[in-house]
């Protein structure tokens, strides 16, 4: 049987497992960001911020899938944000899978080594 995925040249696989990056900032509240789609959620807890990021990366995979957008779907982060997870030694917790349409993708939580610069753009 052909996966219902598989519209284009090359069958569309979600990855085995996502990484989502958290930290503090320094107002308080509490940022995730889904690295391997490059999405983010703010949020006054991190419970919350986790909860907004779950959602949106499963309502954007699923989107994407339903308007086969197979080739655009996986958009990594720019390195610079994966640069900043824990090197070895640190902990990295393992959260509940997120269901998209009937696969299951493990998510990762690692905690972010600092909030990144912000740089001022001149016109």
């Amino acid at each position: 049987m052909r996966n219902r995925w598989n519209k284009g040249k090359n069958p569309f696989r979600l990855p085995l497992s996502i990484t989502f990056g958290s930290y503090e900032r320094r107002d308080g509240k509490w940022v995730y960001h889904a690295l391997d789609f490059d999405l983010v959620s703010v949020a006054d807890t991190k419970s919350k911020a986790l909860e907004k990021l779950r959602s949106s990366v499963k309502t954007y995979v699923e989107f994407g899938l339903s308007k086969n957008w197979h080739d655009d779907i996986i958009f990594p982060a720019p390195d610079e944000y994966w640069e900043r997870l824990p090197q070895q030694g640190k902990v990295v917790e393992m959260l509940h899978p997120i269901e998209i349409e009937d696969t299951r993708v493990q998510v990762y939580d690692a905690p972010l080594t600092h909030e990144p610069r912000r740089v001022a753009v001149s016109a």
